[in-house]
């Protein structure tokens, strides 16, 4: 579970965060679990959409799923950076492909 001053910089709110004890470790063991999540979902939408197998509207459907992924990830990467630590380094298309 997040602490309350992640929680706080993730919804923006950081004069609130600022006055929040942090168990930094165990957030950012959880903020970069869920950007690494965030990565394998943006690959896999998109060697769906890059396959050829998809109809045009699927495309277009996971092409929105896929940049609300994105909107996640940079939330989330934003709220590690501002915590004044590194965010997990993203694996290649290549890695996720074989993974799946």
């Amino acid at each position: 579970m997040l602490s309350a001053g992640a929680v706080a910089l993730l919804a923006g709110g950081r004069a609130f965060a600022a006055d929040k004890p942090e168990d930094v470790r165990g957030d950012l063991a959880i903020l970069n679990e869920a950007v690494g999540l965030e990565h394998e979902g943006i690959d896999a939408y998109e060697l769906g959409i890059k396959s050829g197998l998809l109809r045009p509207d699927v495309v277009t459907a996971a092409t929105r799923f896929q940049d609300d992924h994105k909107a996640h990830r940079d939330a989330l990467v934003a709220t590690i950076l501002k915590m004044g630590r590194k965010p997990v380094d993203e694996r290649t298309l290549a890695e996720h492909a074989k993974a799946l």
